[in-house]
């Protein structure tokens, strides 16, 4: 299903937000996640992570609006 995602989101342009990797344990993200993408960190503190997941969430939804994109499919 990852391997999936990833290979959707290539043929996508770049400044758009369809996968958001958290990571929840104490692990290293897998490579490719690692080099093609930005990850949330809700490991080391939850409520951060969370902020920052909205945020990304928000932003995204914002943009979308103003260009009047599908928020959801």
């Amino acid at each position: 299903e990852l391997r999936y995602a990833l290979d959707c989101a290539a043929r996508l342009p770049l400044d758009e937000i369809i996968i958001i990797p958290v990571r929840l344990d104490d692990c290293t993200p897998p490579e490719r996640i690692a080099r093609q993408l930005q990850h949330v960190d809700m490991f080391g503190n939850w409520s951060a992570g969370m902020a920052q997941l909205r945020r990304t969430i928000d932003e995204e939804c914002a943009r979308r609006r103003r260009r009047r994109l599908p928020l959801a499919s």
